[in-house]
């Protein structure tokens, strides 16, 4: 009797939080390869947007007085 009780508790209690551990353990594993990729390709976006800005600093016209006087116009673009 004191036997199917023990094993009850071993069965019902223990084994499931073990086996609850194991896998919060992978989905971690799983979730910081995941945050990993994002954070790379976070600063390559960051890279792209700052070469794209300078971009449009120096081919897109700005809508200000320069427009009806190009000559007053001062870009200083260099190459990326």
């Amino acid at each position: 009797m004191i036997f199917i009780l023990i094993v009850l508790i071993l069965e019902f209690g223990i084994f499931p939080f073990q086996e609850a551990k194991a896998k919060v353990r992978q989905a971690v594993q799983t979730n910081q390869k995941k945050l990993n990729e994002m954070v790379m390709l976070d600063k390559e976006f960051v890279r792209q947007e700052a070469k794209t800005a300078r971009v449009r600093k120096c081919w897109l016209p700005d809508h200000r007085i320069s427009v009806y006087f190009p000559m007053w116009k001062k870009r200083q673009c260099r190459r990326a």
